[in-house]
């Protein structure tokens, strides 16, 4: 019988993924304590609402700055 092992990178066997919607304001903190642990994470922005609650989601002039090394999907 043949077995298949999954690796990632490193030989690890398991991983996390972590994804957020919306570009929240509440971004800025948790990108800030992922950045300190090394944690890779998704962020699923949505600009129509950057600009129209600009109060509560993280604007555009600021995305490319605050998740410079984040995956993003708008």
């Amino acid at each position: 019988m043949f077995y298949m092992h999954l690796r990632y990178p490193g030989g690890k066997r398991k991983a996390v993924t972590f994804s957020y919607d919306d570009g929240v304001i509440e971004d800025r903190e948790l990108v800030r304590i992922f950045n300190k642990y090394n944690i890779k994470a998704t962020f699923n922005v949505s600009l129509g609402r950057a600009v129209k609650r600009p109060n509560r989601f993280i604007q555009i002039s600021e995305m490319k700055e605050l998740y410079n090394t984040r995956e993003i999907e708008k």
